[in-house]
This record gives structure tokens, C-alpha cells and sequence, in this order.
């Protein structure tokens, strides 16, 4: 029977944290689901969920993990889960990808995601990264999801040319071709 855990790490991005953290899983039996990792300014994020056969797996693993922490600094913690918390959700409609970039202020995320919102998008998935932008900072964002309706990408793509605009900054919103993922 199958035990589904959830694994999440944060330290100072360092090379090898992510060859170390996998390395362990796989040399004790663990099969990687589903994961994202990333680093955020000069810290490495790790969220991941894995399965592995064996009931006593947090027991097993904690040795080698102390010495992940220790070796790399990180701050790291797992929990076991269901089985429905792990699945994987396939998405119920077309995917799309917006990209969004221009010279970073406060508030674009939160305007483009209460943009979107209204025009009843659903974020999967978001990062940002900042950049240049000119002589001044820059800010790229991009957020994949999926529109209610395919009426309401119709509409959000009439009012963007407004908003973008409004807010100073170039957006674009695309189909992920479905053969993509």
C-alpha cells in the first residue's frame, strides 16, 4: 500500500540541496508525485509530495535528513497525507499561460490576480522575478490557470489593452497548446 508525505525545505540557495533531498527519497524507496522548487532571492524553496511503500518511511528517513539540515542549513519538515490530498487534479478546461511585465511597483500582483478573478480565471500556478526594466527595476510575472468558461477569455481579451494601460505594464494571455503538458 501506498503512503503519500508531503516534504517542504527552505534554506540558503546553495548547489546540490535538490541532488541531496532526491537522492534520499530514491535510496529509500520513495517515488517522487509532484513538485515545485525555486529559489526566491538568495533562499531555495523545496515543496514536494512522494509516496513510498513502507509505513515507518518519517522514521527511516529522519537520520539522513539531520544531516540535510545540517549539511545545507535548511529548515526542513514532512507529514504524511491521504491519498486525496496528493492526487493530482487534471485540469477541467484549456490551460492558459499570462505573462505580465513592466517596471515593478506595489500592488501588480494583486491587481492582475483580482483582474483575472473577476473575469473568473483560476491560478494554478504563479511566480514572479524581478529584472531591469529600462534604467529602472523590472518585474516579469507569469500565472498559468484556467478560465471558467471559454467566454470568459473572449471578454478578459477585450478589456486587457485597458487595464495593461492602465496599470503601465504589457500583458499577454495565451493557450497552453494541450499536448504542452
Amino acid at each position: 500500500m501506498k503512503n503519500y508525505y508531503l516534504l517542504f525545505a527552505t534554506g540558503k540557495d546553495r548547489s546540490g540541496i535538490v541532488s541531496a533531498v532526491s537522492e534520499i527519497l530514491f535510496k529509500k524507496g520513495a517515488n517522487l508525485e509532484d513538485s515545485s522548487m525555486m529559489r526566491l532571492g538568495g533562499e531555495f524553496g523545496i515543496f514536494l509530495i512522494f509516496t513510498s511503500t513502507r509505513k515507518n518511511f518519517m522514521e527511516i528517513v529522519q537520520p539522513d535528513f539531520s544531516k540535510i539540515r545540517a549539511n545545507f542549513g535548511l529548515t526542513l519538515a514532512m507529514k504524511k497525507i491521504s491519498k486525496l490530498e496528493a492526487e493530482f487534479i487534471a485540469p477541467e478546461r484549456d490551460l492558459y499561460l499570462v505573462k505580465v511585465m513592466g517596471e515593478d511597483r506595489p500592488g501588480i500582483v494583486f491587481k492582475i490576480c483580482r483582474f483575472l478573478f473577476k473575469h473568473k480565471f483560476n491560478i494554478l500556478d504563479l511566480e514572479t522575478h524581478r529584472t531591469a526594466w529600462g534604467k529602472k527595476p523590472g518585474y516579469i510575472l507569469f500565472i498559468e490557470g484556467e478560465f471558467q468558461r471559454s467566454q470568459n477569455f473572449k471578454s478578459t481579451q477585450r478589456a486587457l489593452s485597458r487595464f495593461q494601460a492602465a496599470l503601465g505594464v504589457k500583458i499577454n494571455i495565451d493557450p497552453i497548446p494541450v499536448g504542452a503538458i
